[in-house]
């Protein structure tokens, strides 16, 4: 599971990793990757089916 947040296809889903440049967003991944920091740091995530991020949608009406 802890794939799926690093997942290259994801983060490009996001606003803020999809204006990075991707060298640059994969070797910061890698050195995530590599050193468990992540993992460790969001270990609660790792087994969750869903993730509320709170982007919400609001449309005025009549």
């Amino acid at each position: 599971m802890p794939e799926l947040y690093l997942d290259r296809a994801a983060r490009q889903a996001s606003s803020t990793f999809a204006q990075l440049p991707a060298d640059i967003v994969d070797l910061a991944i890698a050195g995530l990757r590599a050193s468990g920091a992540w993992a460790r740091r969001h270990a609660d995530r790792l087994h969750r089916d869903s993730v509320d991020y709170g982007y919400r949608l609001l449309v005025a009406g009549e």
